[in-house]
């Protein structure tokens, strides 16, 4: 396999997991692992809703089961009150019976809830066991989904769908994610489902009591640093302690050092994690040490707090001590301003967003997706295509609608999104211009690299000095060593 640069990192849903993750995808080609149905060909338009599917045939004359099973991991399934909006919304059981009832009359759909705790595991207990035929799962399992046997390949329903085009739903750099494709980058395994938000957002009034030049659209890590260590202090027209800039040292997946090693050209290691015994690390290189450098001197402006992953308590509102919010979201504003409208010119005009400092503004974004079970076949696998399509494109309208406890980040986010959810639609400009260099499943940085990085950032908060460099270096041998053992 191809060599090429890897940025090793561990999502939090995923670190108990000590599966090997995928490498960079482009489609096409074959594989020997996996299930895989060939659509059958049938006629190209449909009076129900199917549209012109071209080698597909319209829902209404697919011969399939009756009983479709689809699990999501964390759904609500009883409409009740959503915990952040404190307001009404809809289960996905009430989706069922509605909307899905009236798109597919002639099969009834059940949503199964997959509780987060090993939400892995149950996946696959069920798709073994045959009772899901369709499935959300964190996208660094799909790729070891499909090596089992368990899951199939959608490029032949995409293929054949002549009316559905990827790009028009999807950012188009999704359809080569690593959490969305087979080990050996060949086989498209789900389409997106949710993603996580990572932007960069600032409060516009701490910058002006600073009297500091507010953030351009497109920051680096240079000014953010620059910006962050003059507003760090008492506030001058407040009297209030401000802090420069929030980073949670604690944070299992250590997301900055995506964007940070693109801007910077760090590189952790080049290989394949299907070999990861010849895995060449280079943590000891200028590139990488400048950008864990910036890391450790950015979290000295931090509140004492960030080093546990607490200090946002006062964010999202007029009580706000932090200057920068690194990789955050909006979701406390959004729920505050859909609570009580008129704070919408105040929360947009203060909690400002901006793309990140990686390529093209972009930063890391895992990528959950709901794919198919290799069971399904024939007219059964076409249906469960259909419903994946609905799934995860007209149903994102229904769950933005909802303000559910899930939010879907494709395309469909700047459609449906409120032109107001400034914060929301920065996610889906900078997950469109993600890169991906190497969201991977390593146990290595699990048990080691992120704890190293940790402490270190957690020690500059407590204002002891670090030597990155040195450090960088021990932990580049350790790597060496554990690759070294996997031979």
């Amino acid at each position: 396999m191809t060599k090429r640069a890897l940025t090793l990192i561990l999502a939090s849903a995923m670190a108990a997991t000590t599966l090997l993750s995928a490498c960079n995808s482009n489609n096409g080609g074959s594989s020997t692992s996996g299930g895989s149905s060939t659509p059958t060909s049938g006629s190209t338009t449909s009076s129900d809703g199917g549209g012109t599917t071209g080698g597909l045939k319209p829902i209404s004359e697919l011969k399939t089961k009756k009983d479709f099973v689809i699990a999501i991991c964390g759904a609500t399934l009883e409409d009740g009150i959503n915990n952040t909006t404190k307001l009404p919304a809809e289960g996905f059981q009430t989706l069922a019976n509605t909307q899905l009832k009236e798109k597919f009359p002639n099969i009834t759909v059940e949503i199964s809830s997959v509780p987060w705790d090993n939400a892995s595991a149950k996946v696959q207990t069920m798709l073994m066991s045959g009772s899901a035929d369709l499935f959300t799962q964190g996208g660094a399992f799909q790729p070891e989904y499909y090596k089992e046997g368990l899951s199939q390949d959608l490029n032949p329903f995409l293929e054949a769908d002549t009316e559905f085009v990827y790009e028009d739903n999807f950012p188009a750099n999704f359809r080569t994610h690593q959490n969305c494709t087979s080990y050996d980058g060949q086989h498209l395994l789900t389409l997106p489902w949710d993603v996580g938000y990572r932007i960069i957002m600032y409060d516009a009034e701490i910058f002006e009591q600073w009297d500091v030049e507010p953030l351009p659209e497109y920051p680096t890590p240079e000014e953010i640093l620059e910006k962050a260590g003059k507003m760090t202090g008492t506030n001058p027209v407040t009297g209030k302690q401000n802090y420069g800039i929030y980073i949670a040292a604690n944070n299992l997946n250590m997301s900055w050092l995506i964007p940070l090693n693109e801007y910077f050209g760090g590189i952790e290691c080049e290989g394949s994690w299907d070999d990861p015994g010849n895995l060449q690390w280079s943590m000891d290189t200028d590139e990488y040490v400048k950008a864990v450098q910036w890391l450790v001197d950015a979290v000295k402006f931090c509140p004492p707090a960030a080093s546990t992953g607490q200090g946002t308590e006062n964010w999202g509102t007029d009580d706000n001590d932090i200057a920068i919010f690194m990789d955050g979201g909006g979701g406390k504003m959004t729920a505050a301003i859909v609570q009580d409208e008129s704070l919408k010119d105040h929360l947009t005009s203060k909690f400002v967003p901006t793309m990140h400092f990686g390529k093209n503004g972009g930063n890391w974004t895992p990528v959950d997706g709901m794919g198919m079970s290799a069971q399904l076949t024939g007219d059964d696998a076409e249906m469960g295509w259909h419903l994946i399509k609905f799934m995860t494109c007209d149903v994102a309208q229904w769950r933005q609608d909802q303000w559910g406890p899930n939010f879907s980040g494709n395309l469909n986010v700047q459609k449906t999104t409120p032109e107001w959810d400034i914060w929301r639609q920065m996610n889906a400009r900078v997950s469109a211009q993600a890169t991906h260099p190497g969201y991977e499943i390593n146990p290595f940085f699990q048990a080691t690299i992120q704890p190293t990085l940790a402490s270190m950032m957690s020690r500059s908060i407590a204002g002891e000095s670090v030597d990155v460099k040195a450090e960088l270096a021990d932990l580049n041998a350790k790597a060496v060593a554990w690759s070294e053992s996997k031979k």
